[in-house]
C-alpha cells in the first residue's frame, strides 16, 4: 500500500491517470520533490540535533505535505473514472495516510527539538542574569553600607546642630539644671534615632543577604535542571539509536 503514495515522485502512483500530475503551486520548480520515504531516510529518528536541521526538516516536510495533498486530489479524480470507485478511493486514502504519517513523525521530532532549544535558551539567559547579579552583589552591598553610614552621619550632624541651638537658647535661662536636662533630652532623642537607623540598616542587610542566597539557590536549580535535561536527551538519543 505505501508504494502507491511513493508514486508521488515515482511512476508508480497515477499510471492510470489520463494526464501527468501537475506540480503543486506551493513547491517552486527549482526545489526537487522528495518523497516521505526519502525524507524519513534523510531525517531518521534522533538525527535532528540542531535548530538549523529542525527548521530544514519542517521546510522539507511542508513542501512534501503540500505535494501529496495535491496528488491525493488528482488520484481521487482518477478513481471516479474507474468501475470500483470506492475500492480505488480507499486505497488512495490509505496510501496518503501512510505517507503523511512519515512526515508527521519528522515534524513531531523537529518541533520537539525547537521547543527544547527555546527552553534551553531561556534557562541560559536566566542563569547569565543571575550570574551577573551575584557578581555585582559585593558592589551593591558596599554601596548600601556607604549610604547607611552617610544617612547616619547626616542624622547625627542634624541632631548636634539642633542640640547646639537648643543649648544656646537655654543659656539665657537662670537655672543651669534646666539647660542640662534639656540637653540630655535632645541627646536621648539623638541616640534613639541612631539606634533606630542601625536597626533599619541591619534589617536591610539581612534582606539583601537573603536575596543573594535565594539567587544562588535559583542558579543551582537551573544548573541541576539543565544537567537533568541533558541526561534525559542523551538517554532518549541512546534509546532511539537502539
Amino acid at each position: 500500500m505505501p508504494a502507491l503514495l511513493l508514486g508521488l515522485a515515482l511512476p508508480g502512483w497515477g499510471q492510470d491517470a489520463p494526464t501527468p500530475a501537475p506540480a503543486p503551486a506551493s513547491a517552486p520548480s527549482s526545489v526537487p520533490a522528495v518523497t516521505g520515504e526519502a525524507l524519513a531516510a534523510r531525517y531518521p529518528a534522533g538525527s535532528i540535533a540542531s535548530v538549523a536541521t529542525a527548521n530544514a526538516a519542517l521546510d522539507d516536510t511542508g513542501r512534501e505535505r503540500a505535494r501529496i495533498d495535491v496528488e491525493l486530489i488528482r488520484q481521487q479524480r482518477v478513481c471516479y473514472q474507474k468501475f470500483f470507485v470506492s475500492s480505488c478511493l480507499g486505497k488512495v486514502a490509505e496510501a496518503h495516510r501512510l505517507e503523511a504519517k512519515k512526515l508527521k513523525n519528522i515534524e513531531v521530532e523537529a518541533n520537539t527539538y525547537l521547543r527544547q532549544a527555546r527552553a534551553d535558551e531561556r534557562d541560559a539567559a536566566l542563569a547569565e542574569q543571575q550570574a551577573k547579579d551575584l557578581a555585582d552583589a559585593p558592589r551593591r552591598a558596599e554601596e548600601q553600607r556607604k549610604n547607611a553610614l552617610e544617612n547616619a552621619r547626616k542624622v547625627d550632624e542634624s541632631a548636634r546642630r539642633s542640640a547646639d541651638a537648643d543649648a544656646r537658647a537655654q543659656e539665657a535661662t537662670p537655672t543651669p539644671d534646666q539647660r542640662i536636662a534639656e540637653h540630655e533630652k535632645k541627646m536621648q532623642q539623638v541616640r534613639a534615632q541612631q539606634a533606630a537607623d542601625a536597626k533599619a540598616h541591619d534589617a536591610n542587610v539581612a534582606a539583601y543577604n537573603k536575596k543573594v542566597k535565594d539567587a544562588q539557590e535559583r542558579q543551582k536549580e537551573v544548573a541541576d535542571k539543565k544537567a537533568q535535561k541533558a541526561a534525559d536527551q542523551a538517554a532518549q538519543k541512546a534509546a532511539a539509536q537502539k
